[in-house]
């Protein structure tokens, strides 16, 4: 037997703290004295770890990929992938902490159909605008044609002779009678009383430069922001717009610029983020 065996646990221990308190040992001061030592497992188990104890060969030995690694690198390795959770899908016990698999599938699923319902409004909403335009030329044409048969019959009564009658309605000399377009201007529902004339061959210009027409005063209206003309003698106006910055707006619904858009009695048109309206009317 070595003659190291002889050292009892007590003496181990004091051996140690005055190793930690550099103090030199006067135990077997005769012997020489180890930087480590042995000793059977079951006495090693039985002495406790100090957290502070460091190890004398730590700066003469290559670090550990751990003792490597900074601080926020070990917090990175540590995170937490998901939320703890003690509830058990499979026997149904615990309690629920934070969203399951099928809440995240049924809330998806909801995010869609939503998505999918907002667009069906959409285009619902676009669908009953067209519709609810068309009816409105539908019913100016009906009033024109109505208001044209009126005349034809006054005037086919009133002649006296079929000459009289064709001069009437404009088959003799081609002069028949042209209908008048203008412009209504409202200002937060009223009447401004003034109204803006389109003859054919004139081109009314809107715009906040002063040799336009009709000078828009609102800032977001452009220089030149669009035009109405009667192209062609019998014709309905036409509106323009420049490619202005803030568009141009017919029955609440912006134009294409440079597109050319046919006006009918009734239909509102609007320019920039100004509150006047100009409706169209005829007489």
């Amino acid at each position: 037997m070595d003659e190291d065996d002889d050292i009892t646990l007590e003496q181990i221990k004091k051996l140690r703290e005055d190793r930690k308190n550099g103090i030199k040992s006067t135990l077997n001061s005769d012997k020489k004295e180890f930087d480590s030592y042995h000793a059977p497992k079951n006495i090693l188990d039985t002495i406790p770890i100090d957290p502070t104890d460091e190890d004398p060969l730590k700066s003469y030995r290559v670090k550990t990929v751990a003792e490597q690694e900074t601080e926020y690198q070990a917090r990175w390795r540590k995170r937490s992938f998901s939320p703890p959770r003690t509830y058990d899908p499979f026997t149904g016990k615990g309690e629920v902490k934070g969203r399951s698999y099928k809440d995240i599938m049924i809330e998806n699923q909801l995010a869609r159909e939503e998505q999918d319902l907002m667009a069906k409004i959409s285009k619902k909403q676009k669908e009953e605008e067209e519709k609810k335009r068309a009816q409105q030329k539908a019913a100016a044409i009906e009033e024109e044609s109505n208001k044209k048969k009126k005349i034809d019959a006054s005037s086919s009564a009133a002649a006296p002779s079929s000459s009289a009658s064709s001069s009437i309605n404009g088959n003799g000399n081609g002069n028949g009678r042209e209908k008048r377009w203008f412009l209504k201007v409202y200002k937060n529902g009223a009447n401004l009383q003034t109204n803006v004339d389109i003859t054919l061959g004139d081109k009314v210009t809107f715009g906040r430069d002063a040799s336009n027409k009709v000078v828009l005063e609102h800032p977001s209206c452009s220089s030149k922001h669009a035009t109405i003309s009667i192209l062609k003698e019998g014709k309905r106006p036409i509106l323009i717009d420049l490619k202005s910055t803030n568009q141009t707006r017919l029955n609440d619904k912006e134009i294409e610029p440079h597109h050319p858009e046919e006006l009918y009695h009734g239909d509102k048109i609007q320019f920039g983020g100004s509150s006047r309206e100009y409706i169209v009317s005829h007489s």
